[in-house]
C-alpha cells in the first residue's frame, strides 16, 4: 500500500488491547480519507513500525508495554515533525492529556469519547493542528494559546524552557530568523508586547 497516494492519510495504531486495534481497524475501514496500514501491540514494536512504514498519522495508547506511549511520542517527535501523533488513554482528568501535549503529541482523545472524536482528531492532526482539552494546555478562554499552530506551540514551549533562538533553530532544523518570526507571531497571537 503506497503512502504517496494523497487521497488518504496512512495511519498506524499502537495499543496493547486487541479489541481496541480491531475497533480502530473497523472505524478507519469506513473512512475515505484515513487508511490503517499497520498495527503494533507494544511501544518498541510501534516505534520500529513508525520508522519503517512512515505513516502520516499514528494513534498511540499512553500505557504500552516495553516503551510507554509518552516516550514513544517524544522519540518520534525528535525525529519527525511531519507526523500527526494522536494519544489515547482511559484518563479523563486532563492529566495525561497535558503529559501528551508536553511530549509533543498533536492530540489527546480519551477512550470514553465517541469514535467521531478520534476521526476528527486524526483529520486535524493530519493538517498540523492541535486537539486537546483546554485544561491540558493551560489555555484559558481568550488567552490566544488555542490559536497557535503546532510549530508555534513547539517554539513557545522551547522558549518557556529557556532556550535561545539559535538553540531552538538547531533543535527544529530552521533558521534563527525563522525562530524570530515565530516569536513575533506568538507574541501577537497571545497579546504579549514584542
Amino acid at each position: 500500500m503506497s503512502t504517496a497516494d494523497s487521497s488518504f492519510h496512512s495511519v498506524v495504531a499502537i495499543d496493547d488491547h486487541p479489541i481496541v486495534l480491531e475497533s480502530i481497524h473497523a472505524l478507519l475501514a469506513g473512512s475515505p480519507h484515513l487508511r490503517l496500514v499497520a498495527t503494533a501491540a507494544d511501544g518498541a514494536e510501534g516505534l520500529q513500525l513508525i520508522r519503517s512504514a512512515r505513516p502520516k498519522l499514528a494513534i498511540v495508547d499512553i500505557n504500552l508495554p516495553s516503551l510507554d506511549g509518552l516516550e514513544l511520542v517524544r522519540r518520534v517527535r525528535a525525529q519527525r515533525h511531519d507526523i500527526g501523533l494522536v494519544v489515547t488513554s482511559a484518563d479523563t482528568t486532563g492529566h495525561e492529556a497535558r503529559l501528551a501535549f508536553l511530549a509533543g503529541a498533536n492530540a489527546y482523545v480519551p477512550k470514553s469519547e465517541a469514535t467521531s472524536v478520534l476521526t476528527a482528531a486524526l483529520q486535524l492532526a493530519a493538517r498540523g493542528y492541535l486537539s486537546f482539552p483546554r485544561s491540558a494546555i493551560g489555555a484559558s478562554e481568550g488567552s490566544g494559546l488555542d490559536t497557535l499552530t503546532k510549530r508555534e506551540m513547539r517554539v513557545n514551549q522551547l522558549l518557556a524552557e529557556g532556550y535561545r533562538n539559535t538553540e531552538i533553530a538547531r533543535r527544529l532544523g530552521i533558521s534563527p530568523k525563522t525562530v524570530s518570526t515565530f516569536k513575533h507571531r506568538i507574541s501577537r497571537k497571545i497579546g504579549l508586547p514584542e
